[in-house]
């Protein structure tokens, strides 16, 4: 999915996990260090084919957006690509998508 994003735009960065360590302006969480972020993020699938499964898919979704912002895998787009994971989680069973409005941080429905 952040392949797609980047796609065209900064194809050098497409898909790729970042391996400088970054930081997430005006926010104190701090990513893990960058050589943990392929095992975190087969952790994170293997728990979505898991444990996931068994979650409402609204909770399901929600936490795929939490989780996946955590670990902040990309040099850039992490909440792009979060908020596409979170929907496309809601649209696999017709739950109408949320729009997250820059800025608040709170979700609204898009009708």
């Amino acid at each position: 999915m952040h392949s797609l994003i980047l796609k065209g735009i900064l194809d050098d960065q497409a898909g790729v996990y970042h391996t400088p360590n970054v930081l997430i302006s005006g926010f104190k969480h701090v990513p893990p260090d960058y050589s943990q972020i392929p095992e975190l993020m087969i952790l994170f699938i293997q728990w979505l084919v898991k444990e996931g499964a068994n979650l409402h898919p609204i909770a399901r979704a929600a936490v795929i957006h939490s989780e996946f912002v955590k670990i902040h895998p990309f040099v850039d787009d992490n909440g792009r690509t979060a908020r596409l994971l979170l929907n496309f989680e809601l649209m696999k069973t017709d739950i109408l998508q949320l729009s997250l409005k820059k800025n608040t941080g709170l979700p609204t429905t898009r009708l």
